[in-house]
Formats: structure tokens, C-alpha cells, sequence
């Protein structure tokens, strides 16, 4: 008996300690990436003088389930420049809207990241750096979901008339939602930049009681202790009447 319930015990201590706090987080969602806050390709113009320019495309609405990696938008490149005399790009900012629904409750929200371009561009070569000023990542709270999104990757675009498309590159993170609260965003600061990521006017729901695994676990080790308990004084009594 003693041996069944510790290994019972035991191995429900095992299971819960291999369940992360923050699970991921299973919910349906949309995402729309929009250049500038706009529904429209935008074009990134090099330096004064120059025949160049960036295009980042607006791509169509897109749906998922749970975390996941997703593109931001695609880069080409347009320049009728010389390769010995390039148009160049010094600081040229862009921005780029993410609007996020949860699928379930509704609610939705609009995240944006600031960024800008360096580099230089010809008609047969380019050169291209990106880099994020604002906060990434940023964090906003709808329905029972929490979703934290952050620009991760960049490939930078090609020469005119490259096939493949340079791109921008994001990962969304959906978890439930700590405490049921609902409409909040949160920003961090990457690079000395300062957030827009003032608390959203949330309204802050029921606070989940669920205990924390450590709480589990000690548990099951107490039951485990009372099984063994109860076994020995059965022991006892069995070996009295004996005698």
C-alpha cells in the first residue's frame, strides 16, 4: 500500500513540475500589418538627390492559433544610381501597425513599432541596415488572452529587380491572461528609446486562485506522508493481534 501511494505521489509531483507557469496559450486571433498605419504599400525615399527608394508591402489580414512567428512586411528596392556614386539613406524612418483582434472576445488593438533604414543602393547592388527605435516587445491584454509582440528578424532586401523580397519579421506570444484583465498594453525600451506603452484603460476582472505547482507538489508529498502514516499503524495493530 505504502508503495503504491508514494509512487502515485511522486509521480504526480513529476507531471507538475514539467508544466511551465506560462503555458502557451491556445486562442484563435487575427493580425494586419499596416506600413505607417496605412492600408497601402509604403515607399521609404533615400537621401535628397538620390532615384532610390524601400518599398514595404501591405499584406493581407492573416489569422493564427497561439504563438507563432509572422512576417511584418516584404522589402524591394527600386534605384537607378551608379554603383560608384549610390543614393544612400542616413536615419530614414519607418513605421509599421500591427492590429491584433482575439478572435473569441472580439476586443481588439493597435500596436506600433518606429524603425529606421541606413545604408546605401545602386542599380546593381545594396547595402541595407534596419533598426528598431521603438519598444519592442510590446504587450496588450484582450479577451482571456495576453499577446506580446516583438520584431525579431530582417532580411535585408536585395538589389532592384532581386526575386526574392527582403522582409521584417515578428513573434507574437499568447498566454491566458493573469488576473482576467482585459484592454491593458504594456511597452518595454530598447536602446535608450523611451515606450509609448502606457497602460491601457483596462478594467482588472476576478483574480485567479489557482495554486502555484510548488503548492501542488508539497501537497502530494503530504499525502504521500499520511498514506505512510496509516500504513504503520495498521502494521501495528495487525502484529498486536497477532500476539
Amino acid at each position: 500500500m505504502y508503495h503504491r501511494t508514494t509512487l502515485t505521489a511522486a509521480a504526480l509531483a513529476v507531471a507538475l513540475l514539467a508544466v511551465p507557469a506560462n503555458a502557451d496559450f491556445a486562442t484563435p486571433w487575427t493580425f494586419n500589418w499596416l506600413p505607417n498605419g496605412v492600408s497601402a504599400p509604403l515607399t521609404v525615399n533615400s537621401d535628397p538627390g538620390g532615384t532610390g527608394g524601400i518599398t514595404l508591402t501591405n499584406d493581407p489580414l492573416g489569422s493564427a492559433v497561439g504563438s507563432t512567428d509572422i512576417p511584418a512586411t516584404n522589402l524591394r528596392t527600386f534605384s537607378s544610381a551608379s554603383p560608384s556614386t549610390p543614393d544612400t539613406f542616413t536615419h530614414k524612418s519607418f513605421s509599421l501597425a500591427v492590429q491584433l483582434t482575439d478572435t473569441a472576445s472580439g476586443q481588439h488593438a493597435t500596436l506600433t513599432f518606429s524603425g529606421e533604414f541606413n545604408g546605401t543602393l545602386s542599380a546593381s547592388n545594396a547595402k541595407i541596415t534596419s533598426t528598431i527605435t521603438s519598444a519592442t516587445p510590446q504587450t496588450v491584454v484582450l479577451g482571456a488572452a495576453q499577446y506580446t509582440v516583438a520584431i525579431t528578424s530582417f532580411v535585408p532586401p536585395g538589389a532592384p529587380g532581386t526575386t526574392n523580397a527582403g522582409s521584417i519579421g515578428a513573434s507574437v506570444n499568447v498566454e491566458q491572461a493573469p488576473g482576467g484583465t482585459t484592454g491593458g498594453t504594456t511597452g518595454g525600451t530598447t536602446g535608450g528609446a523611451t515606450t509609448g506603452g502606457t497602460t491601457g484603460g483596462g478594467t482588472t476582472g476576478g483574480v485567479d486562485h489557482a495554486p502555484e505547482p510548488s503548492a501542488l507538489v508539497l501537497s502530494c508529498f503530504g499525502l504521500a506522508g499520511l498514506g505512510f502514516a496509516a500504513w504503520r499503524r495498521r502494521r501495528a495493530n495487525r502484529a498486536a493481534d497477532a500476539a
